[in-house]
C-alpha cells in the first residue's frame, strides 16, 4: 500500500517538526466507518508498530446518526 508510506512520511515529518507524539501519550482515533477515519486508524496502528515512542492507542467507534 504505497499511499500509506506517503501518509506515514508526512506524519513522521509533522511529529519531528511539532513533537506531536510523546512517550506515555494516549491517542484516541474516532472511527465513523468512512474512508478517512479508517485510514487514520490504520496509520496510527502502523505508527505504533514502527515508532520507538511508546503510546497508548484507543479507537472510538462513532455513529454519525445518518
Amino acid at each position: 500500500m504505497p499511499y500509506i508510506r506517503n501518509v506515514l512520511s508526512s506524519l513522521r515529518k509533522a511529529d519531528l517538526d511539532f513533537s506531536l507524539i510523546n512517550d506515555g501519550d494516549r491517542i484516541a482515533v474516532g472511527i465513523s466507518g468512512g474512508k478517512d477515519s479508517m485510514l487514520m486508524a490504520k496509520i496510527f496502528q502502523e505508527v505504533q508498530n514502527i515508532y520507538h515512542k511508546k503510546f497508548e492507542l484507543l479507537f472510538l467507534v462513532m455513529d454519525p446518526g445518518y
